[in-house]
């Protein structure tokens, strides 16, 4: 009964952290009520976009974007005056939501009755997970009163920058490194090798000669010294001297 109750506690307390999760990533998105204000669009305008550089609408996180955008008054008497362009990237699954907003433009142009102008409006992406995003982008107008176009209502996607750094550089600096390496640890080996046997042979040979003079000298001073004032000294000149005629 008791690991039950456990079991049930725990289960509880996963469910309540994985809500808490959940509401902590929703305060992340934001609506946008203070950064731009909709006005009705007026019948009289139609507009139009081109992506220069993005026409398959893939965008680079942190590089910049630049969308032209076509303004055309079709109007016979009403001269419309351009004052701002915004634009904002949304979230995919509910475009109120909005994850990141771009700098807004200003501009001050005037379009007279048909009459069209064409403005340029750059903006970078942040640094956002390589996914589908909602990028829109609206046009602020004003005549007597004041109007917003959308411009720009679609899904685009958000891909991560190209790294010339690739896997097979990367192997190729490795391969380098590795050959570096083992060059220099047989040179190494070579070297420290050829020192010792230099230090070797000149150890031994003056090892040799040490000794052997050594061993003559003692020879031929000390070896019947011991003899000296005894019986045996006589005998030991004897025996030396049969050994040199030999």
């Amino acid at each position: 009964m008791k690991l039950f109750a456990l079991v049930f506690l725990l289960l509880c307390g996963s469910l309540f952290v994985h809500c808490q999760d959940e509401n902590e990533e929703e305060t992340h998105y934001k609506y946008n009520d203070e950064y731009e204000v909709i006005n009705e669009p007026s019948s009289f305008v139609t507009t139009h976009y081109i992506l220069p550089r993005f026409h398959d609408k893939r965008f680079t996180s942190g590089d910049p974007v630049e969308i032209l955008i076509g303004f055309y008054n079709r109007g016979e008497t009403n001269t419309f005056n351009i004052t701002s362009i915004t634009a904002s990237l949304r979230h995919p699954m509910n475009s109120k939501y909005y994850l990141q907003n771009f700098t807004k433009a200003e501009y001050n142009v005037q379009v007279g009755p048909l009459e069209q102008a064409t403005l340029s409006y750059k903006f970078f992406p942040e640094m956002l997970e390589a996914r589908d995003y909602i990028f829109v982008a609206n046009v602020h107008y004003t005549d007597e009163s004041e109007h917003t176009t959308e411009v720009f209502n679609e899904q685009i996607f958000l891909v991560e920058p190209e790294t010339t750094f690739d896997l097979q550089t990367l192997f190729a600096y490795f391969a380098i490194i590795s050959v570096l390496g083992i060059i220099a640890f047989f040179a190494k080996d070579y070297l420290v090798g050829s020192l010792l046997k230099k230090r070797g042979g000149g150890e031994k040979k003056s090892k040799q000669s040490f000794y052997e003079t050594g061993t003559e000298r003692k020879v031929a001073v000390n070896d019947n010294e011991w003899l000296k004032g005894t019986s045996a000294e006589a005998f030991a000149k004897k025996s030396g001297k049969g050994k040199k005629k030999n």
